[in-house]
């Protein structure tokens, strides 16, 4: 067990040794894609047909 002094509660989160978010942070990364992908969707609009010409 790693045995810190007190800190502020901010510097806390960002305490890499002993966190257990070296382990999550592929899990991490994939939940961040997955949620890219709907709020930034692709320039062409998928189902609409273009006009003949």
């Amino acid at each position: 067990m790693i045995v810190r002094p007190h800190l502020h509660w901010f510097r806390l989160l960002f305490v890499w040794r002993g966190s257990v978010l070296p382990h999550l942070m592929s899990r991490l990364g994939l939940v961040l894609m997955v949620s890219v992908v709907p709020v930034h969707p692709p320039a062409i609009p998928i189902g609409q047909a273009q006009a003949a010409g």
